[in-house]
Protein backbone atom coordinates (compact mmCIF):
# COMPACT_ATOMS: atom_id res chain seq x y z
CA UNK A 1 0.00 0.00 0.00
CA UNK A 2 2.82 2.95 0.74
CA UNK A 3 4.46 1.52 -2.59
CA UNK A 4 1.48 2.04 -4.28
CA UNK A 5 1.40 5.66 -2.52
CA UNK A 6 4.75 6.58 -3.36
CA UNK A 7 4.76 5.87 -6.97
CA UNK A 8 1.48 8.13 -8.42
CA UNK A 9 4.54 10.53 -7.63
CA UNK A 10 7.54 9.65 -9.78
CA UNK A 11 7.86 11.94 -12.88
CA UNK A 12 10.35 10.22 -15.82
CA UNK A 13 13.00 12.57 -16.49
CA UNK A 14 11.67 14.97 -19.96
CA UNK A 15 14.40 14.41 -22.45
CA UNK A 16 15.99 17.21 -23.66
CA UNK A 17 15.40 18.06 -27.41
CA UNK A 18 18.63 19.02 -29.23
CA UNK A 19 16.94 18.90 -32.88
CA UNK A 20 13.99 20.56 -34.65
CA UNK A 21 12.38 18.92 -37.54
CA UNK A 22 11.82 20.85 -40.80
CA UNK A 23 9.82 19.38 -43.99
CA UNK A 24 10.81 20.50 -47.05
CA UNK A 25 9.53 19.81 -50.48
CA UNK A 26 11.19 19.42 -53.76
CA UNK A 27 10.31 19.27 -57.17
CA UNK A 28 12.19 16.06 -59.41
CA UNK A 29 12.55 16.71 -63.00
CA UNK A 30 13.48 13.51 -63.90
CA UNK A 31 10.38 11.86 -61.75
CA UNK A 32 8.15 14.80 -62.48
CA UNK A 33 6.85 14.45 -58.79
CA UNK A 34 7.68 16.16 -55.85
CA UNK A 35 9.90 14.49 -53.53
CA UNK A 36 9.67 15.25 -49.26
CA UNK A 37 12.56 15.33 -47.08
CA UNK A 38 12.58 14.85 -43.47
CA UNK A 39 15.19 17.33 -42.19
CA UNK A 40 16.60 17.15 -38.42
CA UNK A 41 18.77 20.47 -38.00
CA UNK A 42 20.53 21.17 -34.36
CA UNK A 43 18.90 24.09 -32.05
CA UNK A 44 22.61 25.20 -32.62
CA UNK A 45 22.41 26.11 -36.49
CA UNK A 46 20.24 29.18 -35.51
CA UNK A 47 23.11 30.47 -33.21
CA UNK A 48 26.17 29.72 -35.21
CA UNK A 49 27.51 31.98 -37.91
CA UNK A 50 27.43 31.01 -41.24
CA UNK A 51 30.53 29.45 -41.98
CA UNK A 52 30.16 26.94 -39.29
CA UNK A 53 29.43 23.47 -41.27
CA UNK A 54 27.81 20.11 -40.14
CA UNK A 55 28.21 16.78 -40.85
CA UNK A 56 25.16 14.77 -43.05
CA UNK A 57 23.67 11.87 -41.99
CA UNK A 58 21.45 10.67 -44.60
CA UNK A 59 18.98 7.77 -43.25
CA UNK A 60 17.46 5.59 -45.78
CA UNK A 61 14.54 3.70 -43.67
CA UNK A 62 11.96 6.45 -43.54
CA UNK A 63 9.40 4.33 -45.58
CA UNK A 64 9.08 2.94 -41.44
CA UNK A 65 8.77 5.88 -39.70
CA UNK A 66 8.67 4.28 -36.22
CA UNK A 67 12.19 3.08 -37.03
CA UNK A 68 13.01 6.66 -38.16
CA UNK A 69 11.79 8.45 -34.58
CA UNK A 70 13.85 5.55 -33.11
CA UNK A 71 16.91 6.72 -34.84
CA UNK A 72 16.61 10.76 -34.42
CA UNK A 73 15.84 9.99 -30.59
CA UNK A 74 19.42 7.80 -30.81
CA UNK A 75 21.55 10.72 -32.75
CA UNK A 76 19.55 13.21 -29.66
CA UNK A 77 20.75 11.24 -26.94
CA UNK A 78 24.11 10.85 -28.47
CA UNK A 79 24.14 14.36 -29.23
CA UNK A 80 23.13 16.19 -26.03
CA UNK A 81 24.32 13.46 -23.37
CA UNK A 82 27.97 14.54 -23.29
CA UNK A 83 28.35 15.15 -26.79
CA UNK A 84 29.71 11.69 -27.19
CA UNK A 85 28.82 12.39 -31.08
CA UNK A 86 29.46 15.93 -32.33
CA UNK A 87 26.14 17.64 -33.96
CA UNK A 88 25.13 16.42 -37.56
CA UNK A 89 21.91 17.61 -39.73
CA UNK A 90 19.92 14.30 -40.12
CA UNK A 91 17.83 13.99 -43.85
CA UNK A 92 15.61 11.04 -44.59
CA UNK A 93 12.78 11.29 -47.38
CA UNK A 94 9.06 10.77 -46.92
Amino acid sequence: MLFMLFSIALVAQQAIEVYSNQTLKIYSEYWQDSVNFDVAIPDSWHFTDENRSYPLLILFDQQNRTNFDYHLAGINLLTGAGTQIPEIVVAGSL
